[in-house]
């Protein structure tokens, strides 16, 4: 489902360049669930970010599902990518103005109605337990719900990878196990291949793998 070959990403200007990724490689099956793990500012979420084609890399390929997105661009690659991934953020990124049940909706919005997307979305809201928000604002969920609404929003395309970035980041303990119990029993009932960053020793030790990110390269 997912292969990274020899990734290499650096920033910064030619003559101060700082190389984070070095020559990453990996592969996760189809129904894989994968914790990512490493120290701040080892490059977990850049690593994300270039499997998600939301910034290219130096050098190196990533497939997801066969496909090499190298080899798609521009709003192809957003077709794509809307899609065959689903990303959840430690920060939810809401929109504010737009309901729970809408929020979920808005990938849908991009595949025309050959996607019943206020169905899916009230279901989904449903299986992570806001069947009684779906017409509430962001403002009006705690941080909890509004990550579960952000859960709901990554799975509404029925996506083959779900990348998710700290998803329990910032919420307190019991909050944060509710969420990963949601993420992890979500994924495993669909199949979905699931790759976790996060810093949760005792969350990442319920994966089936634990990958450590270090000097650049995957232990």
């Amino acid at each position: 489902m997912l292969k990274v070959r020899g990734l290499f990403k650096s920033f910064g200007p030619p003559g101060g360049k700082i190389t984070v990724l070095r020559g990453v490689d990996l592969s996760l099956e189809k129904g894989d669930i994968a914790a990512l793990m490493g120290p701040s500012g080892v490059g977990k979420s850049t690593l994300l970010h270039l499997v998600a084609g939301l910034e290219p890399p130096d050098s190196g390929e990533v497939e997801v599902g066969g496909r090499a997105l190298g080899t798609i661009a521009g709003e192809e690659l957003d077709s794509f990518r809307n899609r065959a991934i689903g990303i959840v953020y430690q920060h939810h990124y809401l929109l504010p103005e737009f309901t729970a049940l809408e929020n979920v909706m808005v990938p849908t919005l991009k595949s025309g109605p050959a996607v019943d997307g206020r169905r899916k979305a009230a279901e989904l809201l449903e299986a992570v337990g806001l069947k009684d928000r779906l017409g509430h604002f962001p403002s009006q969920l705690s941080g909890g719900e509004q990550q579960r609404v952000s859960l709901a929003r990554a799975l509404v395309m029925s996506p083959r990878l779900v990348l998710a970035d700290e998803p329990t980041g910032d919420l307190d303990e019991t909050t944060s196990d509710m969420v990963f119990d949601l993420i992890f029993s979500l994924s495993r009932a669909r199949g979905i291949t699931l790759l976790m960053a996060t810093h949760n020793v005792r969350l990442a030790e319920k994966c089936d793998r634990i990958m450590r990110l270090h000097g650049g390269r995957i232990e």
